[in-house]
């Protein structure tokens, strides 16, 4: 029995012998922190502090052990673990034959291990213990074996030798990549893809970190980056859900890349980002889902091909639940303008790629923070911008209700997209257009159009009459009952040249589809003057829709029974001769001056003749010069 004592003692004295530069100079005693190191590494779960504590107070008795330099008498303290228990003693030796042992570059051993501690350990576990038994913390270390890295999921065990030989392992050490805060960062990318490369965790989150700060300047470096090679490394940690700060982090960095160019975001694209970001808006703590929807919405927003490849990956779903589920007002921001990006864009998303959308949007218009009320309309504008289908989902929502109250919004950014969707509603045929109606677009278009010095609003609002217009009688009725008739004569003649070659339209479409008694009723509203003196002025698309709203009005006269009385009021109109100018036009409109000259002829001719010279030199020098 005490033959097998002194062979376990010195099986475990032979362990603590691998450790000579924590022994003293004869090798007979160590102190307590190189005596936990030891331990540690050969089993931490056996040997606590706690344990190795009591142990030593077993053998120094009355010594306290706290006090600086206390040595402790190293065969005693192995023998004290053989007598107290043979299974901590088993602990200790390994309770088998060394199996894997770990050397320094110069040979040193570094660690030994039995064949049962390495059962279940992972390379990184492995490579930890070592740094842990030579203390050096302040390094990573590579584990070779014959001039091959091990990788950190590796099993421990699947590399022992099956025959019982010792498997050699050898640990190169390296200082971990430190930033030297004398010198600028962008000077310094080497040392932070050593950051992101190296096998500390806190090193990635570090380096990480840096990266994103360094995106996040007024220029950022995102070529350099690029050129670094790290974007791959991003996405990797991007997909750490174990590790929301350092997923957090490298989402942030590729957020700022994908901001950049269209190089720059498809070079986010390339490093299969997408897929690692969609998941991560399912699945992420809210702070990594609100980054991973910015991304997201900076990759949609670039580009329709990008768009398509973010609406593919399946994007759809995940932020349209985090659109109208969360709680935090710059979340719910960020979300709805991601959301509207993935609608935006031509060609357009097919419809049925986006109609899931829709009744989220609906839920959003109910918001009241002016930037997701914005972004809402934004998307629904997308979204109802094309064929009828598109504008029979947005109606069929009923949020066009909605939409109309908008108009009434005292932000001009939440306005504008409401209008542009309200617009895109009445392209639509005559029941989608009738919807709008109902909903009572034409009296808030109409408090729009006085109240607003915005002149693209303004616009806008003309553009949206001159569809309902184009509608049934019923329809232009109701722009008429609305007061928008009048309104658009007064803009045809005072406003900008943009808004009057829309109003000019309304006018035109008016006259087009409109009943005789209700053409009659805006040539006593005064819109024939309107179409002459946009056909003096100088801006050339007033005067096509000048030329082509008489051309109209001429042929609605021509339909009526007896005299063309239309025509009799235009010849006596002074401009009339103006007409000559625009016969020598190119194309449509020179033909409709000379159809128009020939009419004027046929029902008055003593009134039209053509402009002399003489009358040119009698002209009010104060009138608009003649169109070229």
């Amino acid at each position: 029995m005490e033959a097998a004592e002194d062979a376990q003692c010195a099986s475990v004295l032979g362990l603590f012998r691998q450790f000579p530069e924590l022994l003293s100079a004869d090798g007979e005693t160590i102190q307590l922190q190189h005596l936990t190191r030891v331990l540690q590494t050969m089993n931490a779960a056996v040997f606590s502090v706690d344990v190795i504590r009591a142990l030593c107070k077993g053998v120094l008795k009355d010594v306290d052990i706290d006090e600086p330099g206390v040595e402790i008498p190293l065969a005693a303290f192995v023998r004290s673990i053989i007598l107290i228990s043979g299974d901590v003693a088993d602990a200790a030796s390994g309770a088998g034959d060394e199996a894997l042992r770990v050397r320094k570059l110069n040979g040193d051993v570094a660690l030994a291990l039995c064949r049962r501690e390495v059962e279940g350990m992972a390379v990184s576990t492995l490579r930890d213990r070592v740094l842990g038994a030579l203390g050096a913390e302040d390094c990573e270390a590579k584990l070779v074996i014959g001039g091959r890295q091990l990788d950190d999921d590796e099993e421990a065990v699947e590399l022992l030798i099956p025959s019982g030989k010792v498997l050699e392992v050898t640990a190169i050490l390296q200082n971990l990549p430190k930033l030297d805060p004398s010198r600028p960062v962008v000077e310094q990318l080497d040392v932070v893809k050593r950051m992101l490369f190296c096998a500390v965790d806190s090193k990635h989150f570090e380096g990480a970190k840096v990266l994103r700060k360094l995106l996040s300047t007024d220029e950022p470096p995102i070529d350099a980056v690029i050129a670094l090679d790290v974007l791959p490394r991003l996405v990797e940690f991007s997909a750490e859900a174990r590790s929301p700060g350092l997923q957090f982090e490298a989402m942030w960095a590729l957020t700022n890349v994908a901001s950049g160019t269209a190089e720059h975001t498809g070079a986010v694209v390339a490093a299969n980002a997408v897929p690692v970001m969609v998941a991560a808006v399912a699945d992420g703590t809210e702070d990594v889902r609100e980054q991973a929807v910015w991304a997201l919405g900076n990759i949609a927003g670039d580009s329709a091909p990008f768009r398509d490849i973010v609406l593919q990956a399946g994007a759809l779903a995940p932020m349209s639940q985090f659109a109208s589920s969360t709680t935090k007002l710059s979340c719910r921001r960020n979300a709805t303008w991601a959301v509207s990006n993935l609608c935006r864009g031509r060609p357009h998303p097919p419809l049925e790629a986006v109609v899931p959308l829709i009744p989220v949007l609906a839920v959003l218009l109910q918001n009241t923070d002016d930037d997701i009320l914005s972004d809402a309309c934004w998307a629904v504008s997308y979204i109802s911008d094309g064929e009828d289908d598109r504008i029979q989902a947005v109606v069929e929502s009923g949020m066009v209700g909605r939409l109309v109250e908008l108009l009434s919004h005292q932000a001009e950014a939440v306005q504008k997209p409401a209008l542009r969707a309200v617009g895109n509603v009445v392209t639509g045929n005559d029941a989608l257009t009738q919807a709008a109606i109902d909903a009572g677009a034409l009296p808030a278009l109409q408090t729009l159009l006085g109240n607003t010095t915005v002149m693209s609003l303004r616009k806008e609002v003309c553009w949206s009459v001159s569809n309902v217009a184009a509608g049934t009688e019923y329809q232009i009725q109701a722009v008429i009952d609305s007061g928008l008739m009048e309104s658009m004569i007064a803009a045809a003649t005072t406003d900008e040249p943009q808004v009057r070659s829309e109003a000019l339209w309304t006018l035109s479409n008016g006259i087009s589809r409109g009943s005789q008694e209700q053409v009659a009723a805006m040539v006593q509203m005064g819109c024939t003057r309107v179409f002459m003196d946009a056909i003096r002025g100088a801006d050339a698309r007033c005067q096509e829709r000048g030329i082509h709203a008489l051309d109209e009005l001429l042929n609605k006269g021509s339909r009526m029974p007896g005299e063309n009385v239309y025509a009799s009021a235009i010849a006596t109109l002074e401009g009339v001769a103006w007409l000559d100018d625009l016969e020598v036009a190119q194309g449509n409109v020179g033909e409709i001056a000379a159809s128009i000259r020939r009419t004027l002829q046929q029902c008055a001719p003593a009134t039209t003749p053509g402009r002399t010279e003489d009358e040119e030199e009698k002209e009010d020098p104060g009138s608009d010069p003649p169109s070229s």
